[in-house]
């Protein structure tokens, strides 16, 4: 029975270095690997039946993997362990006697790397009930945590987390500008809170009330604040983890006719339908999916082939013209029964 269908590739500078480095009897540079940070990088995880592998309905009364995702993140830690046995085996190999073994700290910093994750982009927009699910789940799980009394010892906690988490985006190698600047803001907001953190902590009686005191700090710094105030309380916020999975069926409700679906379109569609895509910087991305690799890509329209078998994925386009579509006036058929 095959769940999990999953294929990865290798940093070769790190992969060349962990294992000439051990096989001389030495560590590898930390400088190199954290350049990178990890062996292999997944280049797919496939699941769910794709390629006529095993589905995840049948898989409800299974207590490892009745939950969404489970078997996938099996299989990509499973790629991560194997990684790290790859290069001690190799080593031995070249360097005989004289080899090492990674050493337990390094195998624990390294992880597991991904190819692009463009492949999410078309999960999200078609599986919405899922998605809600997890917002929703997750949102619980933060609530669960916000009504806590602040503790001396959970603050304590609490501050070695951020500790840990500034040091972590004081490392993160990136070569995306945008999210360098994030990161750098991150580690400058975070740093500043934590040096009079537990001072200032006596300002509050529950986590909720902190929270709310620093919403004036960035996105990324207040998710991380978050998810470290989870992190405080896994006997609140474990039990969620059961309650990630998703009814996907959906029903129309009886008696909807057409004016209906406009007036939807209309209260909560407005930035899509007030778009000119005949502006070529709106229409400029298309998403198709590789017939050799058969996985989604990005191409840029009218410079790459493929926007004649163009994915379902413009959402805006198909809102706007689903809209434009149906208001046309055609006497009493804009009030047809859509079910």
């Amino acid at each position: 029975m095959v769940m999990v269908l999953a294929r990865a590739n290798k940093s070769v500078r790190v992969f060349d270095h962990i294992v000439s480095a051990l096989a001389d009897g030495q560590q590898p540079d930390l400088e190199v690997l954290a350049q990178v940070g990890y062996i292999l990088r997944t280049t797919a995880v496939y699941g769910n039946g794709k390629f006529g592998i095993y589905d995840f309905k049948p898989l409800d009364h299974s207590e490892d993997f009745n939950q969404s995702f489970r078997a996938q993140m099996c299989a990509v830690y499973l790629l991560r362990e194997f990684s790290l046995d790859w290069v001690d085996f190799l080593a031995k190999k070249k360097g005989g006697s004289k080899a090492v073994a990674l050493h337990p700290e390094i195998k624990r910093y390294l992880g597991i790397g991904n190819a692009t994750g463009l492949g999410m982009a078309p999960y999200l927009i078609n599986h919405p009930c899922v998605v809600d699910q997890w917002l929703t789940t997750r949102e619980e799980a933060v609530q669960a945590t916000l009504v806590c009394d602040i503790e001396a010892e959970k603050a304590a906690y609490f501050s070695s987390l951020l500790a840990r988490a500034i040091q972590h985006f004081t490392e993160i190698v990136t070569i995306n500008e945008q999210q360098d600047q994030l990161n750098a803001t991150v580690v400058t907001e975070l740093s500043a809170l934590q040096s009079t953190l537990m001072t200032t902590i006596e300002d509050y009686t529950i986590w909720a009330e902190f929270l709310q005191a620093h919403n004036h700090l960035s996105f990324e710094s207040q998710e991380v604040i978050i998810s470290c105030l989870m992190e405080l309380y896994p006997e609140r916020v474990d039990s969620f983890q059961e309650k990630v999975n998703a009814d996907e069926n959906l029903t129309l409700p009886k008696g909807k006719v057409i004016q209906d679906l406009l007036d939807v379109l209309e209260a909560r569609y407005q930035w899509a339908i007030t778009i000119d895509f005949n502006e070529p910087e709106n229409s400029y991305w298309f998403w198709y999916r590789s017939v050799d690799k058969e996985e989604p890509r990005m191409g840029v329209r009218g410079q790459e082939p493929g926007d004649d078998r163009e994915l379902s994925l413009d959402i805006a386009r198909q809102a706007k013209n689903l809209y434009w579509h149906y208001s046309k006036p055609i006497h009493s058929s804009s009030y047809l029964s859509l079910c």
